[in-house]
């Protein structure tokens, strides 16, 4: 019973917060953050506008949705957390580093993302799909390559259809090079093992597995750490991938207003 307690004790509650209008990520993480699950009650935000002074107005709904609008907007932004995929969209950054205090930032900003994704407030971002799979749970294979990186995928599988005088050709060994000319082993002392015909489509499968499972694991862990505070694996596992994209940020071919579709079926009068 004091568990069933607890559980409606989440839900019923309300938090409060104060955010400085030109400290919304800092304050945001310093309040927000330590609520862990606590986050699933309503939220209710006073903005601090640059002189100190509270901003006017009762939050119904409207001042907490401007709110994680302009927190998310500022939060993945393109840059030292998350980056631009070759194919526009965001990827958590390899080169990001795990310290402590980085994964602290990860897991507030799936926290975050979860919390959107919980009121059912559409959000900008567009993550790429690999990503997307790992927020549901699912490893990704390496035809989940071309959907972060055509271009790389391409050469990777082309890999499996060369002659083997050509693939000794390349002087391949089993490593792997980082975004940041760091070249870690894909398997112990892989350094010195080639790639040749017979072990090619394992190292295929070692690459893509590192590159799109292995490579950001420590930071896409913490993300869902958060994240799953607010959504629970259980409600989106039966999701795909482009499925959880459009409960974040709606379905793109309605999003926005379509002008033509507007002057195909109105009649504009009155000047």
């Amino acid at each position: 019973d004091d568990e069933d307690d607890d559980e409606e004790w989440e839900f019923t509650g309300r938090e409060k917060v104060q955010i400085r209008r030109d400290r919304l990520y800092d304050d945001s993480m310093d309040q927000l953050s330590g609520m862990g699950r606590r986050l699933r009650r309503k939220v209710q935000v006073t903005f601090i506008n640059q002189h100190g002074a509270q901003e006017a107005g009762i939050d119904g709904g409207g001042v907490f949705k401007e709110f994680l609008d302009d927190l998310i907007r500022e939060a993945f932004r393109p840059g030292e957390l998350f980056m631009e995929s070759p194919l526009r969209t965001l990827q958590i950054n390899p080169e990001a580093g795990t310290t402590p205090g980085m994964l602290r930032h990860y897991e507030f900003m799936g926290r975050v993302l979860g919390k959107a994704v919980y009121e059912s407030i559409l959000v900008e971002p567009q993550f790429c799909l690999p990503f997307l799979n790992q927020l549901l749970g699912k490893r990704n294979a390496i035809d989940d390559l071309k959907n972060l990186d055509p271009e790389f995928y391409h050469h990777l599988n082309a890999l499996r259809r060369m002659p083997p005088q050509q693939i000794q050709g390349l002087g391949l060994a089993f490593e792997y090079t980082m975004n940041g000319n760091r070249t870690v082993p894909l398997l112990p002392n892989g350094a010195n093992i080639p790639v040749t015909s017979e072990n090619v489509i394992r190292y295929v499968h070692l690459v893509a597995h590192r590159k799109l499972n292995a490579e950001t694991a420590a930071q896409t862990h913490a993300f869902l750490r958060g994240f799953r505070d607010l959504v629970p694996a259980s409600w989106v596992r039966l999701f795909s991938s482009h499925e959880l994209q459009r409960l974040i940020g709606g379905d793109d071919a309605v999003r926005g207003i379509d002008v033509d579709g507007l002057r195909a079926v109105m009649q504009y009068a009155g000047g």
